[in-house]
């Protein structure tokens, strides 16, 4: 069973100790790919802040700001 909290614990314990962007949006758009019903406002915009960084340098969020975006995704579920 995919729970979706376990899911982001398990990227937010992979950020923080091999944190690799395009890895971290891969993972996010796997958890969206099966909970987007369940992302709605805030969530939903900072899922697809995780997602896009697979989009290129310009659009990787640093370690501590990728942290932080996780645990609020967390704080919701």
């Amino acid at each position: 069973m995919f729970d979706k909290k376990l899911e982001l614990i398990k990227v937010k314990n992979f950020v923080e100790i091999n944190y690799a962007p395009d890895e971290v949006a891969s993972q996010c758009m796997k958890i969206y790919h099966h909970f987007c019903s369940e992302f709605s406002g805030r969530s939903h915009d900072e899922i697809m802040r995780l997602i896009a960084m697979d989009m290129g340098d310009e659009f990787d969020l640093g370690k501590d700001e990728t942290l932080k975006i996780l645990e609020f995704l967390i704080d919701q579920n």
